[in-house]
């Protein structure tokens, strides 16, 4: 290594005075760095200085040999092991035999004045230094190189190989012995027709580089990425006397890219074309169907309820299920059809050669088929449906995007129907579509611009008549619709992700008009907000009702929170913690429209609910609908076993209030109590004059003289009626008549009838259809039928179960119709007689 500029350039070895000034002049002139200048004063401080490097030149006087003496130090090791200084020896004619032919020794006779001579030598010296310095240069980096060089004579026949690095060796496995001489095709074994080679001869032909990507083969057969550059090294005259090959070994990149290619275009876990491949594969389709006749076709599909699926089984159970659904739906497909995995579940079938749309809908039905065959899945039957989405280029799509996009809104309109089927897309599906974005739009502005209002609607206690409490109901000022209730907005707040902002307001709202309601009134009341299950998800329910508690100052038990059915469904941990804290607050919590949706028992036990809120779909039909009066009769029991008080919905006239309060119903909600209003007409509420008589009525009926011998007659003919009614009042029943089955069974609610006497036929329904109803209804009622017209089957069918007690006919003889009627009192006294005892 050379030292720095303070270390001699210049040696001289038995050179003094004058002779060693000329000799420095002559060195500077030949270019020789530096102008320093030493002696050497011994062979050991001779060898020393060389040792220690930075001498360029070493000039020796006659022989070389040492002043005192001593052999010369021009020795074969000395100068082998010096080879980047020049070494010249003033005074000798020649060199000894030993020393002969080293490229950086010169002698030269006595050059006596002759200055140019001296400085010629030793620029001829300084030249074979340089140019030992660059070859040796030059070999190093070649063999420092992780690249593979090998250097071939462009002027020999064939181009043969002249050299070789180690790395060409360790890359093919072929040592250089092996390779010299040959042409570096033998690297392309049998695999000749490339672009690559092509490229390289054109190269070498032009007399230009070249960089090019070839497929070479290592010794051992097995293949490699040759990232080729070429390069010619031409001499002084301008002639190609070699070209250097730089072998870059790619292998690894080119695989790392392949992979990265495949993870980019391909799905991991299926092998599917991913979304972009797919989208592609779908824009050049559709560009394609342009030419032809044919139109193109996509449908997406996906598992219903795959997160619950994922989160039951584990992410490893559901890859199997997705893999399994790729197995079942693959060899429905024909052979231009193409199956792709767009994400999570959700996977696309692209048809590019549809006639019509049954040849859609046929694979569509197929594959929505054989995902409902059971799957087998950690060792479980494990059943599933799909939901697709289809659009086709027959709609006048234009591109890959408009056509996915109409296939995602068929989808999501699948799922929206339940799901287990299929939606195509359809100009009126768009339309709606975009009508519930203007309308997501349109609600976040009615937020923020106050265009909601709260009504309420009186919630009655049956017993004392008085409102006990209202439930706070949304209502929308729209301000191109006018006045909108939930109906018309409440799932778009729901989709467009606003219940919790809108539910917060409610409840604040709410909060605050109660407040001044009670103070204005000086009562007790309480208020029920509607509270969404989507807020337990994402929202904090306990922590915005402390909130509005602290910020209105309302007391908790005054507030009511109500929760659809759904809520309680999975009845998860977060959902059970919040419902307590809430209870602990001294909130109550309501179940809303129950037995509307996925009633269970179990969670009833569960929920901390103080209130029960029978549907009104159960109270519409209570007076005439056997089921339903069962089911609003088995839900006003069970509550009560449970403490639990229970409101009936939708009332709306005295027959139903009449069938709620004769079972023990607590509270009532509905138009007969009052509509929903707003809160200026909540503040002078009272219960109207009408709704006041039918509670009166009600109550006057409920008190009344149980012992009391009702009997109700029904005939469609007014004579008939007029004339049993003037033969059977004499026996002191209190007798009401009705031309209709419907007139009936509200008097049924209304009243407790101990007979009911019907003729055969009627309009609505035959006497024996009313009576099976009556028997369900009221079955301690004592049921006859009274006709001149005989369907003998019906009659005997409803006689043996137990519909009808007898059956008399038209015209009657009058004594025998009293006896019959006053054996019907006495039968139905003796049965509750019995019934009682």
């Amino acid at each position: 290594m050379k030292h720095a500029a303070s270390f001699p350039r210049l040696l001289l070895w038995g050179l003094e005075g004058s002779e060693a000034d000329r000799l420095a002049r002559a060195c500077s002139l030949a270019g020789f760095p530096g102008p320093e200048m030493t002696s050497a004063l011994s062979r050991e401080s001779l060898i020393g200085l060389l040792d220690d490097g930075g001498v360029d030149l070493v000039v020796l006087g006659e022989n070389g040999g040492d002043p005192a003496g001593s052999p010369s130090i021009l020795t074969d090791q000395v100068v082998a092991e010096h080879q980047a200084t020049a070494f010249l020896v003033i005074g000798a004619s020649e060199l000894p035999e030993r020393l002969d032919g080293r490229f950086n020794l010169r002698c030269l006779p006595e050059p006596g004045s002759d200055d140019e001579l001296l400085v010629r030598v030793l620029a001829q010296l300084l030249n074979e230094i340089r140019l030992w310095q660059h070859s040796t240069l030059f070999k190093a980096c070649v063999e420092a190189s992780a690249n593979g060089i090998v250097i071939v004579d462009a002027r020999a026949d064939d181009m043969p190989i002249v050299h070789v690095n180690q790395a060409f060796s360790r890359i093919t496995g072929y040592e250089p012995e092996e390779v010299h001489g040959c042409n570096c095709r033998f690297l392309q074994g049998s695999d000749r027709k490339q672009p690559g080679v092509d490229q390289v001869r054109m190269a070498i032909r032009a007399g230009k580089p070249a960089l090019v990507q070839m497929r070479n083969y290592r010794r051992d057969g097995s293949r490699f990425s040759n990232e080729l550059q070429v390069s010619p090294v031409r001499e002084n005259g301008g002639q190609i006397t070699h070209y250097i090959g730089v072998i870059n070994d790619v292998s690894a990149r080119m695989d790392a890219e392949s992979a990265l290619a495949y993870r980019t275009s391909y799905d991991g876990l299926t092998g599917l074309p991913n979304f972009e491949q797919f989208r592609s594969r779908v824009g050049q389709a559709c560009e394609e169907s342009g030419h032809h006749r044919h139109a193109v076709a996509l449908t997406l599909f996906n598992i219903d309820n795959f997160k619950a699926i994922n989160a039951t089984f584990g992410a490893g159970a559901a890859d199997q299920l997705l893999k399994a659904v790729v197995d079942r739906v693959t060899p429905l497909l024909g052979r231009s059809d193409l199956l792709a995995r767009l994400s999570a579940d959700e996977f696309a079938i692209l048809q590019t050669d549809v006639l019509g749309s049954h040849d859609v809908s046929s694979l569509v039905d197929s594959v929505v088929s054989v995902l409902a065959i059971p799957f087998r899945l950690e060792g479980q039957e494990l059943f599933v449906t799909a939901s697709a989405g289809i659009a086709w280029t027959g709609e006048n799509v234009e591109g890959a995007d408009e056509l996915m996009s109409h296939a995602s809104l068929a989808l999501r309109n699948s799922k929206q129907c339940g799901g287990g089927g299929y939606r195509w897309y359809s100009i009126l599906l768009a339309e709606e579509v975009e009508w519930t974005l203007k309308l997501h739009n349109q609600l976040q502005h009615a937020l923020s611009e106050q265009q909601f209002e709260l009504y309420y609607q009186p919630v009655v206690e049956v017993r004392s008549q008085e409102i006990v409490g209202i439930e706070a109901l949304l209502r929308w000022h729209h301000p191109e619709q006018g006045m909108l209730s939930p109906a018309d907005f409440l799932q778009a707040i729901e989709t467009g992700g606003l219940m919790v902002e809108v539910t917060d307001w409610v409840l604040r709202q709410a909060c605050t008009d109660l407040n001044r309601l009670m103070e204005e009134t000086g009562r007790i009341l309480w208020v029920s907000v509607n509270i969404s299950p989507n807020h337990f998800v994402r929202g904090d329910v306990v922590s915005s009702v402390k909130s509005v508690l602290e910020s209105t100052g309302l007391e908790p038990a005054c507030l009511n929170l109500e929760l659809v059915e759904s809520t309680f469904l999975s009845f998860d941990e977060p959902v059970r913690r919040a419902l307590d804290e809430i209870r602990t607050l001294g909130v109550g919590l309501m179940i809303d429209d129950f037995g509307a949706g996925f009633s269970s028992l179990n969670y009833l036990k569960k929920v901390p609910a103080s209130r029960i809120k029978i549907d009104r779909s159960f109270i519409r039909d209570v007076v005439s609908d056997s089921a339903d009066a069962a089911i609003t009769r088995g839900v006003i029991a069970l509550a009560h076993k449970l403490n639990l008080q229970v409101v009936g919905e939708g009332v709306e006239d005295r027959y139903q209030l009449a069938f709620l309060l004769r079972n023990h119903c607590d509270l009532v909600q509905g138009f007969l109590p009052g509509p929903p209003m707003p809160f200026e007409q909540l503040r002078t509420h009272e219960l109207s004059a009408e709704t006041r008589a039918a509670f009166a009525e009600v109550h006057g009926r409920e008190s009344g003289n149980q012992a009391s011998r009702r009997l109700l007659i029904l005939d469609d003919e007014p004579n008939i009626l007029k004339s049993l009614k003037r033969l059977l009042r004499r026996d002191g029943y209190e007798i009401h008549t009705v031309t209709s089955a419907q007139e009936a069974l509200n008097l049924l609610a209304l009243y407790e009838f101990q007979v009911v006497l019907s003729d055969q036929r009627m309009p609505e329904m035959t006497g024996t259809d009313f009576l099976s109803r009556v028997k369900e209804l009221y079955p301690d009622t004592i049921r006859i039928v009274l006709s001149g017209y005989t369907d003998l089957d019906s009659v005997t069918d409803a006689v043996n179960r137990g519909a009808i007690y007898k059956f008399l006919t038209k015209p009657w003889d009058d004594e025998q119709l009293r006896s019959q009627i006053r054996q019907a009192f006495l039968h139905h006294a003796a049965v509750l007689e019995d019934t009682e005892s």
